[in-house]
């Protein structure tokens, strides 16, 4: 039931046999563009949480540096003429 707008009495609304139109579904789109872009928002985002290769070279280098033995002043200004 439908309503009229001026005076709010229930009327029957008239309806037409009309033609129904039926269109076309789209043609599928066969694109990896939302996955590619996942995937790398996905491969960046662990390269963040991943140390850099500078950074593990430096930490190997401090490990290498502290297992030396300590030089004297001395020695090192030997070594280094």
């Amino acid at each position: 039931d439908v309503q009229c707008i001026s005076c709010d009495k229930n009327v029957v609304m008239r309806t037409e046999e009309g033609i129904n139109y039926r269109a076309d579904p789209m043609p599928c789109n066969r694109t990896i563009k939302p996955y590619l872009a996942y995937e790398l928002d996905q491969v960046r985002r662990q390269q963040k949480k991943l140390p850099c290769r500078n950074m593990i070279q430096f930490n190997a280098a401090l490990k290498e540096m502290g297992r030396r033995p300590k030089l004297t002043r001395e020695e090192a200004v030997a070594g280094s003429l």
